[in-house]
């Protein structure tokens, strides 16, 4: 799915499905909304290989995850 669409995902057929975003986009506006609409984890493509396996182990556990470059991000502008 493309990620600009996930905060419109339907998850009525699947309301316990855990959602992690995986994209190029570290700015916040899109984390927003997928952290909205229900997204357990924002991590960037870059790093997939160092926190992929991470980040599923922490959102099974009921954890939320951010990037730490798109949280940055979201405490530049949210903080000013």
């Amino acid at each position: 799915m493309n990620g600009d669409r996930c905060p419109d995902c339907d998850r009525s057929e699947f309301p316990d499905a855990r959602i992690i975003v995986l994209t190029t986009y570290a700015g916040d506006a899109l984390c927003k909304r997928a952290m909205k609409a229900g997204a357990q984890a924002y991590i960037l493509k870059g790093n997939v290989r160092k926190d992929l396996l991470d980040t599923i182990r922490a959102v099974r556990a009921g954890k939320k995850i951010l990037h730490a470059e798109v949280a940055a991000e979201l405490a530049t502008h949210c903080c000013r």
